[in-house]
């Protein structure tokens, strides 16, 4: 099967869309599954951390994270966010000189930033320790 059939098969066993969060989980190398793209070593910081996809490619090279194309076996769709994945660190406000004020602002930035549903603030306040 090619590289083009398989990431279409993929994407829709998977039901993975633009804008849905995935975890890249591991390196690839060219060749390797039909895939005709490079792996950069820059592609290392992805691995194992969730992001946004931002787009796939429809030539079918591979999918687009963090400004790189990476080929669709090596992305996980994450259906819960990982909070401790996408933010890199457990925030444990208790150990910073913030305000409740503060804490509500960033909190706010986040919410803008991720479009946060009410069990999703619920995690993360229990994450950051507020």
């Amino acid at each position: 099967m090619s590289y083009k059939t398989s990431q279409k098969k993929y994407l829709k066993e998977v039901d993975l869309r633009q804008g849905d969060y995935v975890k890249v989980t591991r390196k690839a190398f060219r060749g390797e599954g039909d895939w005709v793209e490079d792996w950069f070593d820059r592609m290392n910081s992805s691995i194992g951390v969730t992001n946004v996809l931002f787009e796939i490619d429809f030539d079918n090279r591979g999918l687009v994270v963090n400004g790189y194309l990476y080929p669709y076996f090596v992305i996980e769709k994450i259906r819960d966010r990982d909070w401790n994945s996408l933010l890199r660190i457990n925030l444990d406000f208790s150990s910073l000189q913030t305000t409740k004020e503060e804490q509500l602002i960033i909190l706010s930035l986040f919410d803008s930033v991720f479009a946060l549903n009410q069990q999703e603030i619920i995690q993360l306040l229990e994450l950051i320790h507020i």
